[in-house]
């Protein structure tokens, strides 16, 4: 059994003090101790050695698929939770995806963006890693086919059509590299289940749980993307309140589910902070560039 002060544990694993690397050891001491591995003595800790060591080196050689920039401290503990559970209680290790469509002005793309098809092969390569340390994992990836953006028959008469081949592209692609029941669609989710689903719809009590500052960044990082789309702001607001009321919505399902990490697929991260802030653990990709 170690003994220890929290202050000392980066000198005696010889780790690199910095906020992230202090965040991530609180995290695992945290996360220790809400699962009752170990407890605390006034200032010192007591804790298994040899479990610690494991799993902060398998927090940190997982680093080689994530990018622990965006994270929050409450990602890293929930992280922590989910390799305890997984490595103590040999749960499954489930992993949530969620890609996006591949938008054009008013409809959807004939062809997957490279994001897409790298980030599906990249789901099959984390799931590989935990399998080779003995870890049993489920990935899941789903195709958002709900609360989308371009659905004006006027606009575009085809939109539900060159969907339905943009979509159905995600499953050719996705399946070569896991079985057809592991690459889903949103709308197959009990939570989405429903035409009224497939538009979306905005619900206020949704968006007055999320935090003003997070709101304000959510927006700020849509502007570009829907600038360049033509929105004008009223426009640009019904789209944000849309897409927070579905990942307010996505976010409390997720926390439903057993053992269960959200990896976002789309580029901009700024906007998961909607799925953190609810306390749904969320682990960011590293970004290719090309």
């Amino acid at each position: 059994m170690k003994k220890t002060f929290l202050k000392d544990l980066l000198v005696e694993y010889n780790i690199n003090n910095n906020e992230i690397n202090s965040n991530a050891i609180k995290a695992l001491v945290a996360a220790l101790k809400k699962t009752k591995l170990l407890y605390q003595e006034k200032q010192l800790l007591y804790f298994d050695e040899e479990l610690f060591d494991y799993l902060w080196h398998l927090y940190i050689d997982s680093q080689i698929f994530f990018d622990i920039n965006y994270n929050r401290k409450s990602d890293f503990t929930l992280y922590f939770i989910s390799l305890i559970k997984s490595t103590i209680n040999n749960e499954y290790l489930n992993f949530f995806a969620l890609f996006c469509p591949g938008y054009t002005k008013n409809g959807y793309k004939d062809y997957l963006g490279n994001t897409t098809i790298w980030k599906l092969k990249e789901l099959k390569n984390i799931s590989m890693f935990f399998e080779e340390k003995n870890i049993k994992n489920n990935v899941e990836s789903y195709y958002s086919d709900v609360f989308l953006e371009n659905t004006d028959s006027l606009l575009n008469k085809n939109w539900q059509n060159e969907m339905i081949l943009n979509r159905n592209l995600f499953h050719i692609e996705g399946e070569k590299y896991f079985s057809p029941e592991k690459i889903k669609n949103a709308s197959d989710i009990c939570i989405f289940k429903g035409n009224e689903n497939v538009k979306g719809y905005i619900l206020q009590k949704e968006i007055d749980k999320v935090n003003t500052r997070t709101y304000n960044s959510f927006v700020k990082s849509n502007m570009n993307f829907y600038n360049k789309m033509g929105f004008n702001e009223e426009q640009i607001k019904y789209r944000n309140d849309r897409l927070i009321t579905m990942y307010r919505l996505l976010s409390d399902y997720i926390n439903t589910q057993n053992n269960m990490i959200f990896l976002p697929m789309e580029n901009m991260y700024e906007r998961e902070n909607i799925f953190s802030e609810n306390n749904t653990c969320t682990m960011y990709l590293k970004l290719k560039k090309y």
